[in-house]
């Protein structure tokens, strides 16, 4: 049985946050559980330690899954920008007003 560490999204009182868990994998390569709680960072020797944060950096780079019910589905954040003047835009020029965001620093 493999296994790996994942980034597992998790909602609650409808807020999302991100947790990282070791992920277990089928015979078939598709995840079928995870740990109850999030992985920790511990133990015998600083390799050890070493070694895990490694495994957890290299999760960033596979796709977010969904914790509870939705797992093992991946996470996929809908992202819709508006403009100040209420219109979909593409974050540079709005197609509806004009405003240029090219020149303004959002912080």
């Amino acid at each position: 049985m493999a296994w790996n560490h994942r980034i597992l999204a998790h909602e609650y009182n409808g807020e999302i946050y991100f947790m990282i868990h070791e992920v277990s994998y089928n015979e078939n390569n598709i995840p079928y559980s995870y740990t109850e709680r999030a992985t920790t960072v511990g133990g015998e020797d600083l390799k050890s330690i070493t070694w895990i944060l490694y495994r957890m950096l290299e999760c960033r780079n596979k796709p977010i899954l969904w914790a509870g019910e939705k797992f093992p589905k991946e996470f996929k954040k809908r992202v819709i920008k508006r403009c100040f003047c209420g219109a979909a835009w593409d974050g540079i020029t709005c197609n509806h007003c004009g405003f240029d965001a090219s020149d303004v620093d959002i912080y």
